[in-house]
């Protein structure tokens, strides 16, 4: 994915948390629009962490000078090396650990000091909400459908805490430009 795509895909995502935000704000007593809203949330963060892992891919070249191992190079293209073959197969990676596997990689490339915490309550928020995610999106009773007062906060939360996240990489490599620059 080229810098200019991913701008678009930010935007693109952006634009629909916007719209499932007023459509929440409009009418928090709608199931469907409380899973929609949970459904956007987790394309926003989703495609932001693939985003990153992508742009990470594109700057791990010697055009750039800023090299990756070879397995953290095959954990971004979610691949994995078969051993006995020694052939690369396709390889899941959980939402939790593709989070930290890009926000990871992109802060180690530009060498700053951005570290995500897995301990804060917010990280333990995000671990939560995925299993809200999965209970909606793979549903197997009636029940699994609802959504709580307590589950969209839990999202809501996950959502700012991301966004947070997102921002403090970025002031990071700010900083670490200003730095090389000055």
């Amino acid at each position: 994915m080229q810098s200019h795509e991913f701008n678009a895909l930010r935007q693109a995502l952006s634009d629909d948390m916007d719209f499932h935000t007023v459509q929440l704000s409009d009418n928090r007593e709608s199931l469907n629009v409380l899973r929609s809203y949970i459904r956007a949330v987790f394309s926003y963060i989703e495609g932001n962490v693939n985003g990153f892992k992508s742009i990470s891919l594109k700057i791990s070249n010697e055009e750039y000078g800023i090299q990756i191992k070879e397995n953290e190079e095959r954990k971004l293209r979610n691949v994995k090396l078969d051993k006995q073959t020694e052939e690369e197969r396709e390889s899941y990676i959980t939402a939790k650990d593709n989070l930290s596997l890009a926000l990871k990689s992109i802060s180690t490339q530009h060498e700053c000091d951005y570290v995500l915490n897995k301990q804060s309550n917010d990280s333990q928020n995000y671990l939560t909400s995925i299993k809200i995610r999965d209970r909606l999106t793979h549903p197997k009773s009636i029940q699994d459908f609802k959504v709580s007062e307590e589950d969209l906060a839990i999202v809501e939360s996950t959502y700012n805490w991301f966004i947070n996240e997102i921002r403090s990489l970025g002031e990071s490599i700010d900083k670490v430009r200003r730095r090389n620059y000055a």
